[in-house]
C-alpha cells in the first residue's frame, strides 16, 4: 500500500515540474520576442482645441450723445425734464453751448447734465464737435444797446397781455439782456427787467421824431372844437372841465394812446388828441340865432321846467348833421327836429335860443342836453346841470 501511494505522488510531482518548465519556456519566448520586435511608437495625447478668436466688431461712429462726452448745441435749444416736447422746460442751451451727455441718443433724445440737473435735449440739435457761436445781429446782440424805432410799450412778460411797466420813446435806447426769442427782446428798463417786441427795435441809432402839433411837450395846443378835459386818458373818467374852440392849454406829454396830457386851470388833465392842433384855431363865428336877443322872440308859452345838462363831443347828430359843440343846438327825447326853443336858467334869468337837432339826454330827471356853446350862455360849464324853463319859439 505504501509503495503504491509513493509511486503516485512521484508521477504527480513530475507532471507539475513539466508544466512549470513549459510555462517558463513560453514566458521566456514572449520576452525574447518582445526584445527583438520594433520599438513601440509613443502614444500621442490629444491636446485641447485652441480657442477660436471672435470676429472683431465693426467700430461704429461716435454719436453726438456718447455717454460722458461733451455735446454742443447747433442752435439755441430747449432742455426738458423728460424726453418729450410736452414736458417742462428746465432751461435753454444757447448755440455753441455745451453739456455732458449722460447716455447715448435714444428715441431721438440725449440725456444730459444741465447746470447740475438731469435733462433731455433733442439729439438733432446736438453735435460731438464744437459749433461756431452765432454772429450778433441788430436787435439780438445780448448786452448791446437797442433803439426804439417808434414809441413802444415795455411789458413785464413776453406777451401783449402782460402788464405795462413803461414806454420807450422813439430813438430811446435800452440794454438787451437776451437774444430775440419768439418775437420779443428781454431788456433792462430803468433798472427793471422787461420785454419789448423785437420788430420795434434796431441795433443802429434812430432819429428822434420831429415835434408835431399835439405831441410837443411843453408847447401850447389849441382846441379844434369845444372839447372835454378828463381826469384820466379814457372817456369813462371824470370830466374836470371843457376847453372851448380855439382855447389853448399847455401839453405836458406827447400824445399816447390817442390822448394828450395837459395843464388845465392848474390841474393835470387829458384831452383826446384828435381835437387838438399845434397851430392856432379860429374862434367860432357867432350863431345868428344866438345873437338874436332872446327877449325879442315870440314864444308859445311855457312848455315845462326841468334839469338841463350839456355835451361837447360827438360826430353826427340824430338828424344827420355834423355835430358842433359851439352851435346853438340841443337834444330832446321826442321833440320834432328843427323846433326852436327859448331856454332860460331859473337861477340867473339868462336865456338862449336853440334848435333841436339831436336826441337825449337819456338820464332820469333831465329833459334837455345843450351843446357846450349854448349851455355857456346861461351858466358856467362847471355847474354841470342847471334848472331851466323852456318855451317854443314861433
Amino acid at each position: 500500500m505504501i509503495n503504491t501511494q509513493t509511486s503516485g505522488h512521484s508521477r504527480s510531482l513530475r507532471r507539475i515540474v513539466a508544466i512549470s518548465a513549459a510555462t517558463g519556456v513560453a514566458v521566456m519566448g514572449s520576452v525574447v520576442e518582445q526584445a527583438h520586435a520594433a520599438p513601440a511608437q509613443p502614444t500621442k495625447v490629444a491636446s485641447a482645441p485652441k480657442p477660436v478668436a471672435a470676429p472683431k466688431a465693426a467700430v461704429a461712429p461716435k454719436p453726438a450723445g456718447q455717454a460722458g462726452k461733451l455735446v454742443y448745441a447747433t442752435a439755441t435749444v430747449n432742455v426738458r425734464a423728460r424726453a418729450t416736447t410736452s414736458s417742462a422746460k428746465i432751461g435753454m442751451l444757447p448755440r455753441a453751448g455745451h453739456v455732458k451727455a449722460l447716455s447715448a441718443s435714444r428715441g431721438g433724445w440725449t440725456k444730459v447734465l444741465y447746470k447740475g440737473k438731469v435733462g433731455y435735449i433733442s439729439s438733432s440739435y446736438l453735435s460731438h464737435g464744437k459749433v461756431a457761436a452765432a454772429k450778433p445781429s441788430a436787435s439780438r446782440s445780448t448786452g448791446r444797446l437797442v433803439y426804439a424805432k417808434t414809441t413802444v410799450t415795455v411789458r413785464s412778460r413776453a406777451t401783449t397781455s402782460s402788464a405795462k411797466i413803461g414806454m420807450l420813446p422813439r430813438a430811446g435806447h435800452v440794454k438787451a439782456l437776451s437774444a430775440s426769442r419768439g418775437g420779443w427782446t428781454k431788456v433792462l428798463y430803468k433798472g427793471k427787467v422787461g420785454y419789448i417786441s423785437s420788430s420795434y427795435l434796431s441795433h443802429g441809432k434812430v432819429a428822434a421824431a420831429k415835434p408835431s402839433a399835439s405831441r410837443s411837450t411843453g408847447r401850447l395846443v389849441y382846441a379844434k372844437t369845444t372839447v372835454t378835459v378828463r381826469s384820466r386818458a379814457t372817456t369813462s373818467s371824470a370830466k374836470i372841465g371843457m376847453l372851448p374852440q380855439a382855447g389853448h392849454v399847455k401839453a405836458l406829454s406827447a400824445s399816447r394812446g390817442g390822448w394828450t396830457k395837459v395843464l388845465y386851470k392848474g390841474k393835470t388833465g387829458y384831452i383826446s388828441s384828435g381835437y387838438l392842433s399845434y397851430s392856432k384855431v379860429a374862434a367860432p363865428a357867432r350863431n345868428s340865432a344866438a345873437s338874436r336877443s332872446a327877449s325879442r322872440v315870440t314864444t308859445t308859452g311855457s312848455l315845462g321846467t326841468c334839469k338841463a345838462s350839456f355835451y361837447g363831443y360827438g360826430y353826427q347828430t340824430a338828424n344827420g348833421e355834423r355835430f358842433s359843440a359851439s352851435a346853438m343846438t340841443a337834444a330832446h327825447k321826442t321833440m320834432r327836429f328843427g323846433t326852436r326853443l327859448k331856454v332860460t336858467n331859473k337861477a340867473s334869468g339868462k336865456s338862449v335860443i336853440v334848435r333841436v337837432n339831436d336826441r337825449g339826454p337819456f338820464v332820469s330827471g333831465r329833459c334837455l342836453d345843450l351843446t357846450t356853446g349854448a349851455f355857456s350862455r346861461i351858466a358856467s360849464t362847471g355847474s354841470g346841470v342847471v334848472t331851466v324853463s323852456y318855451q317854443q319859439v314861433r
